[in-house]
């Protein structure tokens, strides 16, 4: 189910670019990118969620956190979620 049906046309496509740009920033490609980026934005002194655009930026570099750390729980609650990961991950390579 679509549940950004009920927004107003701007707002669903502002939501859904937000959205996509979470997801697609787990990718490990963008990690360091990412970090000097907020590096950068803290270091400027004017960094605040308060703000739109940090506000936009910031999610998707918490979803990026929240991904990679998955190995630094402790084993009994990591180890599920990876085998999962690899089995998600052999699917998706028998399909293709």
């Amino acid at each position: 189910a679509n549940i950004l049906t009920t927004l107003p046309r701007p707002a669903y496509r502002e939501a859904r670019e937000l959205i996509v740009k979470s997801v697609l920033s787990t990718d490990m490609k963008h990690h360091f990118d990412l970090v000097a980026q907020f590096k950068a934005r803290l270091s400027s002194g004017n960094f605040s969620l308060m703000d739109d655009e940090d506000r936009a930026f910031f999610l998707p570099l918490a979803v990026h956190a929240a991904d990679i750390s998955g190995p630094m729980r402790p084993a009994d609650v990591s180890k599920p979620f990876a085998v999962r990961l690899a089995m998600e991950m052999a699917r998706q390579g028998d399909q293709e």
